[in-house]
């Protein structure tokens, strides 16, 4: 049973949604098991597998950000502003804020 369809990151290779699905898999036996020693063993099955999955999505990460790295190099050097826009979009986090006015030392008191 699951709750939500995964988005899929562009920066998350195949090998590791295989490997996060059979996370998802023994996330389920651990839950279903009923005895203590069997809930034991999945459970230990289950944080090898969790801690294989947070290694391999950090590896892919790490390659991604190099890989969109050298392109915005090869980009500054061609002089192709619009795709250096758009790859330093894709890594910054979150939004843009838009600008403010600066306060002053009196309206913050």
């Amino acid at each position: 049973m699951r709750f939500r369809e995964n988005r899929q990151k562009e920066w998350i290779s195949k090998e590791t949604w295989k490997e996060i699905e059979r996370r998802i898999l023994a996330k389920e036996n651990a839950n279903r098991s009923k005895r203590r020693q069997q809930k034991i063993s999945t459970q230990a099955q289950y944080s090898e597998i969790n801690k294989r999955v947070k290694r391999r999505i950090g590896k892919d990460k790490r390659n991604w950000i190099n890989e969109k790295a050298k392109l915005t190099e090869k980009a500054k050097k061609k002089g192709e502003i619009r795709d250096l826009h758009s790859i330093t979009r894709k890594l910054s986090p979150g939004k843009f804020k838009m600008n403010r006015p600066v306060k002053t030392n009196q309206e913050c008191s």
